[in-house]
Formats: C-alpha cells, structure tokens, sequence
C-alpha cells in the first residue's frame, strides 16, 4: 500500500491523499480512497473496510511513512495476524507494484480530470 497526493479544484481548493492498495500476487488493485489526510485512524479505517469486502492477507508491503510505522497499525496489522514488511528508507523501487498503479493513477485519472471535491473524486476511484 501507499499513498499519492495531488489536489481537487474548486471553491475550496484542497491537497488530497489518495490510499492505493494492491494484491502482489495477483497485481490487482484492491482499494482506492481519497481523502483531505490520512492518519492512522483513517489508515486503520480503510484497511478494517478493505478486510470486510476483501479479507485479510499475509502481509503488507508499505513504506516508512508515519501512518505506516504507527503503534495503531501495528496494533491492527497484530490483531489481524497480518504482517508489515516496510521497504528499505529511499528505496521505493522495492514497492515498486505500488509505485506502478500510482503512476498509472496519475496519467490516466488525476491528469486528464479536474475533480472539484472528494466526492467526485472517490466516485472515479
């Protein structure tokens, strides 16, 4: 999982915070949602409604960004039996799936769309 920023246009011109998840294995897309931040508690949020609709994996591939080092993930990722494999400090190649579907998030959505609220967005998503 990772995040990508970008920003909704409007009366309210806002930076959001997209949380793309994907399957390794099977390199499909699992969840897409943005919103104005993501913190922990939304991070654990998207992952508890990620579980209902798609069930628990092994593992979760993730950089070492706040959210993802945080001491309530850790609490889900243990409860869930789940583990985190955080990728090596400036290595985003590592994650490199992620990385991909982040790109192609970019060029064919964020860049070809002006989205004036999250709501528009998260309908495309």
């Amino acid at each position: 999982m990772d995040f990508l920023s970008d920003w909704v246009v409007g009366p309210n011109q806002q930076s959001v915070r997209i949380i793309n998840v994907m399957d390794e294995g099977s390199r499909k897309a699992m969840w897409a949602e943005a919103h104005s931040s993501i913190s922990a508690r939304k991070l654990i949020e998207v992952l508890d409604n990620l579980v209902e609709v798609r069930g628990c994996h092994a593992y979760i591939r993730c950089d070492y960004g706040p959210a993802f080092t945080s001491h309530q993930l850790r609490q889900w990722a243990n409860y869930h039996n789940v583990g985190l494999r955080h990728i090596q400090p400036g290595k985003p190649s590592q994650n490199g799936i992620i990385e991909r579907l982040n790109k192609t998030l970019r060029v064919e959505c964020l860049n070809q769309c002006w989205f004036t609220s999250l709501e528009e967005l998260n309908d495309q998503l």
